[in-house]
């Protein structure tokens, strides 16, 4: 790695980790948007970082991505309330998006537009499971960004982006009125079904099926194991979003690492 190289990796982790921090505003502030009529925007503006605890102002000291959160040792410094530790995983993995982008994109603008996608898919996982809701004024403008990114060919073709959003929306909605058929409650709230169109017009139909099956698999093993241990209940909902953008991400970044994987590892 050259001196130039180490430079941008550097810098671009730090982005992250400022990204990171607003995205932990956005976690915090857009759920209680939705239960508003004011604009989703004014909740990120007003008013200033506070602890959630005892509402006390947080200074520019308790606002450093991460450090702050160590040298703090996870508690507020007036009430002494525990913080979150969703805070310095989501600056961490928001630091970590821009860097692999520019390892598989180079610095080109194919790496910002991935990054500000995994950005988004972050504060949508995070929202979905502290929440159980996927905000529309984060996925439906995702749904948008995602056709508008592939009417130039960023990821994949625009044909293939269109198609992934309609096939993305149907099937899931098709899915959720099933399921609820047989079960008699819903299995797939309907911000599920506009993420998965989201992701398809993102990456396209074909990427669609490889999606759900590392979802469907990440989060069956997550919810039996919860389940076996006691910490979730066996009516309680698991929020499927964060698998959904697990399944994402790993599709973008390995892909056709994965598709070769299992081609080699086929048994026929």
């Amino acid at each position: 790695m050259g001196g130039t190289e180490a430079i941008h990796f550097f810098l671009a982790g730090i982005l992250g980790l400022l990204v990171g921090s607003f995205l932990n505003v956005v976690i915090h502030r857009v759920p209680r948007s939705s239960r508003s009529t004011a604009p989703a925007i004014n909740y990120l503006l007003v008013p200033r970082s506070a602890c959630p605890a005892c509402g006390n102002g947080l200074g520019w000291s308790q606002l450093i991505p991460v450090l702050s959160y160590i040298f703090q040792r996870g508690r507020c410094v007036v009430c002494k309330a525990g913080i979150s530790p969703r805070y310095p995983i989501v600056e961490l993995a928001a630091a970590g998006v821009p860097i692999y982008a520019l390892i598989c994109y180079e610095a080109t603008m194919a790496a910002v537009v991935v990054s500000v996608l995994m950005w988004l898919m972050i504060a949508i996982a995070a929202i979905d499971l502290e929440n159980l809701i996927v905000p529309d004024c984060l996925v439906v403008p995702l749904i948008a960004a995602g056709l508008l990114a592939n009417a130039f060919g960023i990821i994949v073709e625009a044909d293939k982006a269109i198609f992934g959003a309609v096939v993305g929306f149907m099937s899931f909605w098709l899915m959720a009125r099933v399921a609820r058929e047989f079960i008699g409650r819903p299995a797939l709230g309907g911000g599920d079904v506009k993420f998965f169109a989201a992701l398809g017009a993102w990456f396209g139909w074909q990427a669609l099926a490889p999606i759900l099956l590392i979802a469907s698999v990440t989060g069956l093993g997550v919810g039996l194991s919860l389940r076996f241990t006691g910490r979730l209940g066996p009516e309680a909902p698991i929020p499927f979003a964060p698998f959904l953008a697990f399944g994402g991400a790993v599709t973008l970044f390995f892909g056709e690492a994965l598709t070769s994987w299992l081609i080699t590892f086929h048994p026929f």
